[in-house]
């Protein structure tokens, strides 16, 4: 592969353009081709050598500290929880989009792979901001997607507000602005005692029924006691 790599340090050091060895994976790894990269304000201080001491690089090194987001893979019962928390209490400057797939990998209509790829188109657009959702080719915001049906592909919607936009042929046709960077509450606001915090959402109603449901399955269906020995 073709890489800018960086010999020495220096301000007047150029980048030096050459061919390296495409990354040796292991079987659970997938190689992602990159087609666009920039070299940020951080990537020229690395290169002036003014981290060289706090930062233990070995020469020659490819330049590329900082991403354009970052996408999630999730399951669909909760990504609308997951998304609003996030969002919540981050609000992040940067997208972070979610993916998920209401078919399998085996169905004839996988839904999966198309969405996985949405979801990347979204996150290296230029001015993308805060939590987002990517499935079915529509982009949710965090405080407005819901799962609306248990299989169909179009399983979520967006109520009243509307979704973002779509993503069409690997480009974006947004309807509104991003999600709000005014969501925030940062994460002091969250409690240090992660058990106690935990009790509080067990005592909610609605975790109660879901408990209560998950026992009268596990009864019905005779199983080997996974559920009640993980309670």
């Amino acid at each position: 592969m073709k890489a800018y790599v960086l010999d020495r340090y220096g301000k007047k050091r150029a980048l030096r353009l050459a061919d390296l060895p495409s990354p040796a994976l292991r079987d659970d790894e997938v190689l992602v081709q990159v087609h666009a990269a920039g070299v940020n304000l951080l990537d020229s201080k690395v290169r002036d050598g003014e981290f060289k001491l706090i930062l233990p690089y070995r020469l020659p090194i490819v330049l590329g500290h900082d991403v354009a987001g970052v996408v999630v893979t999730h399951g669909t019962d909760t990504l609308e929880e997951t998304a609003w928390f996030l969002q919540r209490v981050l609000a992040p400057a940067k997208p972070v989009v979610l993916s998920a797939a209401m078919r399998p990998a085996t169905a004839l209509q996988s839904d999966g792979p198309q969405n996985l790829l949405d979801a990347v188109t979204v996150a290296q657009l230029q001015g993308a901001r805060g939590v987002v959702a990517v499935l079915g080719g529509q982009l949710f915001g965090a405080r407005d997607v819901r799962k609306l049906h248990p299989y169909r592909i179009d399983a979520f919607g967006a109520g009243d507000a509307g979704i973002i936009g779509v993503v069409e042929e690997g480009r974006l046709r947004q309807f509104r602005d991003w999600p709000s960077s005014a969501d925030a509450i940062g994460a002091d606001a969250l409690p240090d005692d992660a058990a106690a915090y935990a009790a509080r959402v067990r005592a909610l109603p609605a975790m109660q029924d879901w408990e209560r449901e998950a026992r009268e399955e596990a009864d019905f269906l005779d199983f080997d006691e996974p559920y009640r020995n993980s309670r």
